[in-house]
């Protein structure tokens, strides 16, 4: 009678602790989904930050410092010449379940699965779940946001005439660890560090004028064992008639491109 009672106290026990352990795990999706829509949010506004508080009873987070390689070329038109945008390593933050959880196949729970998003049509950041030696729950921001503002003529000042430009603007949320802190829960915080602007100008060689032309996006992620996908952006305006020097002229692409630098802290509670 007493091994009965033992085996039934420590079946119960266990099954407790699975129960546990899936309400944690539930728990943290909803939580790390909320995460990257403040993360999102921050992304425009240096200085600012967010944050979420995750219960690591049975799980916790993990940082990964190599989560996956980004390599973004551009080209205008048909022709040959690229520019090199981004080339670099990206981090992610990961969530580690319980030892008693499992998980299914390799699911997306916000964001999509493409290297580059357009014109704000689904958000950046991507969380995900997979079972790797364990159930883990990923946040990434392993894409780039394209969005095209349309164009522009800008006065030359005193030498007159106007200087004509289509404006692209092309975003990668930039995820870096800060600290980390003990303690029974902890405060996974994001700030918004800094706000790395470059430009770039492709300039738009044709000697027939074109209504518009396509701009061309080649992006590599070392995850897709670096098989490179191709994306295409119309470019709205080809060529205009200039006034000043009263010829039609073609109209160049320039790239602004964005890096918010995210800082991420964990703060033990």
């Amino acid at each position: 009678m007493l091994v009965i009672v033992i085996g039934v106290l420590g079946f119960s026990a266990n099954l407790f602790s699975i129960q546990t352990q899936q309400a944690e795990f539930g728990q943290a999706q909803n939580i790390i989904v909320n995460f990257a829509d403040g993360i999102d949010d921050i992304a425009s506004r240096e200085g600012a930050s967010t944050y979420v508080r995750l219960n690591i009873r049975a799980g916790g987070p993990v940082w990964n410092y190599n989560f996956d390689t980004i390599l973004v070329k551009v080209s205008i038109y048909n022709q040959t010449d690229y520019i090199v945008l981004l080339n670099g390593t990206l981090q992610a933050l990961t969530y580690r379940a319980g030892s008693q959880i499992g998980t299914g196949s390799f699911a997306i729970l916000r964001g999509v699965n493409d290297s580059a998003v357009f014109n704000n049509a689904h958000p950046l950041g991507r969380v995900s779940t997979a079972q790797v030696n364990g159930a883990y729950i990923t946040l990434d921001y392993a894409r780039v946001g394209v969005s095209d503002l349309g164009f522009m003529n800008v006065s030359k000042g005193l030498g007159g005439g106007y200087d004509y430009i289509n404006i692209v603007q092309v975003n990668l949320i930039n995820l870096t660890f800060g600290s980390s802190t003990g303690g029974a829960s902890t405060f996974a915080v994001a700030t918004n560090v800094d706000m790395v602007v470059k430009t770039y100008r492709l300039n738009f060689s044709s000697v027939t004028p074109l209504p518009s032309y396509n701009l061309w996006f080649n992006i590599t992620l070392g995850s897709r064992s670096n098989m490179m996908d191709s994306y295409t952006l119309p470019v709205r305006v080809g060529s205009v008639f200039d006034g000043y020097s009263n010829s039609t002229v073609p109209v160049d692409v320039v790239l602004i491109l964005i890096t918010p630098q995210i800082r991420i802290d964990f703060i033990g509670g």
